[in-house]
């Protein structure tokens, strides 16, 4: 309980610092009464994936400080995006290994990915609380997506995030056999996105929010289970 509060006054510091009064409101009002659905998708090790080709060409490299100005220091923001982007530094800031970069012929950072390899087990927990990511020892966490804007709309995710989770497993041994992520249920476009890169139902999370406690449910899913958020569990 304690970790979870000093994450959210972070956060809000951090809002606060930006005059961003509807995230304030937004994750109050989340905090004290919410219930929120994850789509828990699996990518297999040495699976056989086609994605969508970008419509520029890509490459991976892993995240470290020679290129971390170029991902986070992005100017002219939303200040949308630069709640995200500032999330994104924080992981990297924190220590998060598995960082991968999907990137163009000019090495400009065109997708990013953290994948959290399980032996950072206790820092997943002290960042993002108890509970909420119980990962298995074969399993790395998928989490904090970024597409800069100047490659939005360019189809990048689908194959960013096959050639990045591609590389994440391939730079691990073999007990290392899945990748995990959590796109929102109501998010058709970050679960196809997901689904595009070779990853497939696993489970689906709930998470709820009652006066400022959080529970976390996880059930086994299958295709069928995800018709009831009409579909996007389907290619």
């Amino acid at each position: 309980m304690i970790q979870q509060l000093a994450r959210r006054a972070r956060l809000m510091g951090g809002q606060i610092r930006r005059g961003d009064g509807q995230a304030i409101v937004a994750d109050v009002r989340r905090w004290t009464w919410s219930s929120s659905a994850a789509c828990g998708l699996r990518f297999t090790r040495d699976a056989e994936v086609t994605p969508p080709p970008a419509m520029v060409p890509l490459h991976t490299r892993p995240l470290d400080d020679d290129i971390a100005a170029d991902v986070f220091d992005v100017p002219n923001l939303s200040s949308a995006d630069q709640l995200f982007i500032d999330q994104r530094r924080e992981m990297y800031d924190a220590g998060f290994a598995g960082g991968w970069l999907a990137v163009d012929e000019d090495e400009r950072p065109a997708y990013l990915q953290f994948l959290v390899p399980p032996s950072q087990r206790e820092l997943i927990t002290k960042v993002f609380g108890p509970g909420l990511f119980d990962v298995p020892d074969d399993t790395l966490l998928v989490e904090g997506a970024w597409i800069p804007p100047e490659f939005r709309k360019r189809k990048v995710m689908g194959e960013g995030l096959a050639l990045v989770t591609q590389a994440a497993l391939a730079s691990h041994g073999p007990d290392i056999r899945y990748a995990q992520c959590y796109p929102a249920a109501d998010n058709k476009g970050a679960v196809l996105g997901t689904r595009s890169a070779g990853y497939e139902v696993n489970h689906l999370r709930t998470e709820t929010w009652r006066l400022g406690r959080r529970t976390i449910d996880v059930v086994p899913a299958t295709e069928a289970d995800f018709a009831v958020f009409g579909g996007v569990g389907s290619n």
